[in-house]
């Protein structure tokens, strides 16, 4: 049973709880961390426009799906960054 998996992107030795579950990689584990992935994806969403302007579109879509959801979410950001919450 696999305890620690090495990141085949930063190459540290680390616990499971640090990569993302999938049934296709060894061990049942993405072969990358969180970390690396959350950079890459960082990354791409900056560098390639048709990717930035994807996400853009979906946020778009789902908040006129979710109205009030949405302005929920608006005003409790909205309150903690202020400090009122």
């Amino acid at each position: 049973m696999l305890l620690s998996k090495v990141c085949t992107g930063c190459g540290r030795d680390l616990p499971l709880q640090f990569f993302y579950k999938r049934k296709a990689g060894l061990g049942g584990h993405d072969s990358r961390c969180k970390e690396c992935i959350a950079e890459y994806r960082k990354r791409r969403y900056h560098d390639v426009p048709e990717v930035r302007e994807k996400v853009k579109a979906r946020a778009r879509k789902w908040q006129e799906d979710n109205p009030e959801r949405a302005s929920k979410i608006k005003k409790d950001y909205y309150k903690r960054k202020k400090g009122h919450a």
